[in-house]
């Protein structure tokens, strides 16, 4: 009789390789979270996630665009130039924040956002370099101020994304 009390316990218990399994689940659920959280990540579903990215950042753009462009000219840009070099920045970024996400964490906290927009300053200067039409006039100071407003912009578009009901439960 006591053996078989013995053994329901045994099936009860978890093996260590297990705990550790379960442990390592919920590090990845966590990270995930505090990434949704802070506005890394826009939907739980990926490939949503990178459709609204790209979405989002093609408005903010042209929406900065299109204000500074009467006033003070920050960008020299084609159409083609805008969705070519907008949809390579829009992948880049995807590319870093997952690798941010999973290593920088801490840091970006931390900083406030700094390491942020450094790493978008990059981008775009990256984008600029590599995409045709897609130029930051001659001053220096054009890609800071873009990314500003950018980043500005984003910022608002992300939140609504993140907080509308309607995007988050309507495409599961």
């Amino acid at each position: 009789m006591n053996d078989h009390n013995h053994d329901d316990h045994d099936k009860d218990d978890l093996t260590e390789e297990e705990i550790r399994k379960m442990i390592d689940e919920s590090k990845q659920v966590n990270k995930l979270k505090i990434g949704y959280d802070i506005g890394f990540i826009l939907h739980k579903n990926f490939g949503y996630h990178v459709l609204f990215t790209l979405i989002v950042n093609l408005l903010s753009s042209s929406i900065l665009i299109g204000l500074t462009s009467q006033i003070y000219p920050l960008i020299d840009i084609t159409l083609v130039g805008f969705f070519v070099g907008m949809f390579l920045y829009t992948l880049m970024e995807l590319i870093i924040k997952i690798i941010m996400i999973r290593f920088l964490l801490k840091p970006i906290i931390y900083s406030f956002g700094l390491i942020l927009y450094i790493v978008n300053v990059t981008l775009f200067w990256l984008t600029d370099l590599m995409v045709d039409r897609f130029d930051y006039e001659l001053h220096v100071e054009n890609i800071f101020i873009f990314t500003i407003g950018f980043m500005l912009l984003r910022f608002i578009f992300t939140t609504y994304v993140r907080k509308a009901e309607w995007v988050q439960k309507g495409l599961k």
